[in-house]
């Protein structure tokens, strides 16, 4: 095959290598984005990615490249060997192709590396050789903008379409609801409930201005059919909410009844891997606020950063770590994307300038709180506060501590606004954590008490009983049908269809006696932590 020259001049030289890094980082783009949007929309299967991907991968991609190809532009003009143009080429190629076929699933990263330099090598001879070949580079980015534009024109029709609500008008004196719900939270490790560390003063003052359910069991001990148990009123074995999959009912939830109400509806929440918008859980949501717009995002939006050992280098990250130790491989990507922990101070920031923008409607927001998940996040103020912060109980408590400070800030900002008196606060947990008991860690493998014991505490002036405490048992489930009794409290009876489930605001211990069992649920996880009994098949708790 006749050796075709490369451009004689030293800038068309330089602008070969830079049209070639712009084709490799939109075609690997392309690449990346379809594979996910066939994963999620069509293959229905979780990617834990955010919805801004299809926008942010193209520029996350170029900007790489460009960092890549802009030293090597200038080693082609500076240096005339041929052979400084064939290695800028080939280097190019070599991370176009590692970039696409890591996304390849389970095939092991050191035979995807060779693959990718062995087509690296190929591709490069054939630029050295034909002068039709560069034609095709330049029709392929054509061709890679283009897929990228729509992916992304689809991406967002497909959000403006799911976020499109009633145009109802909700009544003058309808109260606001706020839906708080604690991640990995139990009962045992709040003061409020009796636990001898300090680590809920502020939700000790919401208590005492309403009222304390004292035997709440979560629906579930993992995080989705928890939610959708408390968004649908329906138990999570009846729920399709399973490990991998994204919960895809037709059970119409809480927030889409409440804006059909004209309440304005709001999601903000720091669980990335169970309550972002792919899971299903931002149905009815006017604003769904999921992952933070932040560099390690915008990095993270392309293959390369998404390799665990970069984020260890770059961030010290204890997740990016903790996925180096489960797969034993820095160079595997991780099941679920590794991005930014949200932490409880952003949650509260996000909603509470929500809130301030809405100009009186009443609104339904929920908010989850993260920084008691593994690896359990301790603000500054609270490291070390108690016991050293050496366990992993100590963090715990310190995370827990930490997102109370959170709430204190965010219930004494709307008492200041004037809000919080016609407001219904509802603070919960989507389920606890284990710290040994029963020789078992963490979550969503067991069904026994850690997991299952909740808060719950209800407040809203006038309509819920300050200082009061119930000790029967009662289910978190219920929420839905608390929700819509504080509401339409001043109506008649069947002036609505009944949400699924019984109110809890009017509860006493003898109307919670005798009734119908309570139902905990949560399904086979054949890859949980070991020695998980749910590693066997589902397990059901009455």
């Amino acid at each position: 095959m006749p050796q075709r020259r490369f451009e004689h001049t030293p800038a068309g030289r330089a602008r070969e290598v830079l049209l070639l890094a712009i084709t490799c980082a939109l075609t690997a783009a392309a690449w990346h984005v379809g594979v996910i949007t066939l994963r999620g929309r069509i293959l229905g299967r979780l990617t834990w990615t955010s919805d801004a991907l299809p926008w942010m991968a193209p520029v996350a991609y170029v900007t790489l490249f460009l960092l890549l190809a802009l030293p090597l532009a200038l080693l082609v003009r500076f240096v005339h060997r041929r052979g400084a143009m064939a290695a800028s080429l080939f280097i190019l190629l070599s991370v176009a192709g590692f970039s696409m076929l890591m996304l390849v699933p389970r095939v092991e990263p050191i035979a995807l590396s060779i693959l990718a330099l062995g087509l690296a090598v190929s591709l490069t001879r054939i630029l050295a050789a034909s002068d039709a070949a560069w034609r095709g580079v330049r029709l392929l980015m054509a061709l890679s903008s283009a897929a990228c534009l729509l992916l992304a024109g689809e991406s967002i029709a497909h959000r403006l379409l799911a976020a499109s609500g009633g145009s109802a008008v909700a009544d003058d004196d309808a109260p606001n609801v706020l839906l708080v719900i604690l991640d990995t939270v139990r009962e045992a490790n709040l003061s409020v409930y009796g636990y001898e560390r300090e680590t809920t003063p502020a939700l000790q003052r919401l208590a005492d201005d309403g009222m304390t359910f004292t035997h709440a069991i979560a629906p579930s001990s993992w995080t989705l059919p928890s939610h959708a148990s408390m968004f649908t009123g329906r138990p999570a074995r009846d729920l399709d909410a399973f490990w991998r999959v994204p919960w895809n009912s037709p059970d119409t939830t809480l927030a889409e009844r409440l804006r059909e109400r004209g309440y304005a509806t709001g999601g903000f929440v720091a669980n990335l891997l169970y309550t972002h918008r792919e899971v299903g859980l931002a149905r009815g949501f006017d604003r769904y606020q999921d992952f933070v717009r932040s560099p390690r995002q915008f990095l993270g939006s392309t293959v390369i950063g998404q390799l665990p050992w970069l984020n260890i280098l770059l961030f010290n990250d204890s997740t990016a770590k903790r996925e180096v130790g489960i797969l034993g491989s820095a160079w595997r990507l991780p099941r679920a994307a590794i991005t930014a922990r949200k932490h409880a101070a952003q949650v509260t920031d996000e909603f509470l300038d929500w809130q301030g923008g809405l100009d009186g409607q009443p609104f339904f927001a929920f908010l989850n709180y993260f920084d008691a998940h593994t690896p359990y996040d301790v603000a500054p103020e609270f490291e070390g506060r108690f016991g050293g912060g050496e366990s992993q109980v100590d963090r715990y408590d310190g995370a827990i501590a930490s997102i109370d400070a959170q709430l204190g800030r965010l219930f004494d900002e709307l008492r200041r606004r004037g809000v919080l008196k016609r407001t219904l606060v509802i603070v919960t947990a989507d389920h606890g954590e284990q710290f040994g008991e029963h020789g078992l860690v963490e979550h969503g493998n067991s069904l026994y008490g850690q997991v299952l014991r909740v808060p719950l505490i209800l407040r809203l002036p006038g309509r819920v009983p300050a200082g009061v405490r119930i000790d029967a048992a009662v289910s978190t489930t219920d929420i839905g049908a608390t929700i819509f009794d504080a509401i339409d409290a001043a109506k008649s009876p069947g002036a609505h269809p009944a949400f699924r489930g019984r109110s809890l605001l009017a509860a006493t211990m003898d109307s919670l006696q005798a009734t119908q069992p309570l139902f905990a649920w949560v399904s086979q996880n054949s890859s949980a932590l070991p020695g998980g009994p749910n590693q066997l098949g589902a397990m059901e708790a009455i």
